[in-house]
């Protein structure tokens, strides 16, 4: 029997909204790896023109506006030279706590093709060391439905 609710165990951080973007970048909000375990960011393309040529990095910092931070270091800490081949694609990233030097993460996706291309991140923390994690949700999060 399950008794532990999804929202109880994950808190929802500020996404990239979907938008187009051309020549330029989009940073998620942080998550805040002293209240989870692990981060994991869901980005998904949409129409992307050719042409166009995306990176994706994760980024840590000391604060939680990301204001002054530095890309992670490590296999698998970003994907560059992407491009309209992802049209309607879906990639993810996933961190641990104990595998990042500072408290906050984020993900940052740039073009720099000068090209349009959709995208949106979702950001999340994961498995929540005091819970509920939902209490650590951004405040564009409205409603989080459960099934009783």
């Amino acid at each position: 029997m399950y008794t532990e609710q999804l929202t109880q165990e994950i808190g929802i951080a500020a996404p990239v909204n979907p938008q187009t973007i051309n020549n330029t970048n989009k940073t998620t909000g942080s998550v805040d790896l002293s209240q989870f375990k692990r981060a994991f960011f869901i980005v998904e393309f949409g129409a992307m023109t050719a042409g166009c040529t995306i990176a994706l990095q994760l980024l840590e910092d000391t604060a939680a506006n990301l204001g002054s931070a530095t890309n992670l270091a490590g296999t698998n800490a970003n994907q560059t030279g992407l491009t309209n081949a992802k049209a309607n694609k879906q990639i993810t990233f996933e961190v641990r706590a104990d595998q990042i030097s500072k408290r906050y993460v984020g993900l940052k996706v740039t073009e720099s093709g000068s090209q349009n291309v959709t995208v949106g991140i979702s950001a999340f923390g994961m498995d929540a060391i005091h819970k509920p994690g939902n209490s650590q949700n951004d405040s564009s999060v409205d409603t989080q439905n459960v099934v009783s």
